[in-house]
Formats: structure tokens, sequence, C-alpha cells
């Protein structure tokens, strides 16, 4: 009896539970202290603000220009000195900032197609337009391609 109430709970209850899911997964698959910066192929580039602020040379000039030409990075001071405190006050900001930046990704791309594909079969069985969304948004989700 309470085996029934409880299947008709998650069956009802699916969506949010693939999307909390979804927002949380990253936060156990990323290496903590670091940024992932992603890119266009397999790989991953991972970034320690720490390192990167001790071995940047922020003033470089170009001495083959008549006047010499002022690295863009002396910019980045501001921005890397408010991630360095950042990370002294709060040890894992970057990490779960980097985690929680990922988790919306993946709920945004299971929900936006769950929805999409729920409101292109808004006139078929319920039943059937509800699985479909759900195997279609996790499908679009997980798929490698």
């Amino acid at each position: 009896m309470k085996i029934n109430i409880l299947l008709k709970f998650i069956s009802k209850n699916l969506v949010i539970f693939l999307c909390l899911f979804f927002l949380f997964v990253p936060f156990f698959w990323f290496p903590h202290n670091e940024i992932n910066l992603g890119g266009d192929s397999g790989r991953l580039y991972f970034f320690e603000q720490n390192s990167y602020f001790h071995n940047l040379v922020f003033f470089s000039d170009n001495v083959i220009g008549a006047l010499g030409v002022s690295s863009p990075l002396f910019f980045m001071i501001p921005f890397l000195l408010l991630l360095s405190f950042l990370k002294v006050v709060l040890p894992d900001f970057p990490s779960a900032l980097n985690c929680f930046f990922s988790g919306l990704l993946l709920l945004g791309s299971f929900l936006f197609t769950y929805l999409s594909i729920k409101e292109l079969l808004k006139n078929k069985v319920w039943g059937l337009v509800e699985s479909a969304a759900i195997v279609g948004g996790l499908f679009f989700t997980l798929s490698p391609i």
C-alpha cells in the first residue's frame, strides 16, 4: 500500500527529481579548487587561480613595435585579485561556482528539451507524451554526440 503511494509520488514528480539530479551531479565529478574552462574538444581545461596569478607577466612590451605595446593582461589584475580574495575567504568558492554553473547547463538542457518535446506533442495521449519528453530530455543531456 505504501509502496504504491510512493510510486505514484515519484511518477508525478519525476521531472523535478531529474532536474535536481542534474543540478547537483557536477558537484561530485569535478576536482576541487579548480575551474573547468571547458573547450570544443573532448578534453577539459582546468584553471587554478593562484598558480595563474603567480606565473603571469602583466607588464610585457612588444619590442618589435616602434612605441611598444602594453599587454592587455594588465586589466585582469582586479578580477584575479577578486578571485584570489574569494578563494581565501571561501576556499571552495571557485569550484562550487563552477559546479553550480555546470549544473545549470545540465538542468537547462534537460528541462528545455523536455518542455520543447512536450509542447510539440501536446495533443497526444498524456502518458506517451510525458515519457517521450523525459526520454528525449535524458537523451539530449546525456548523449555524447
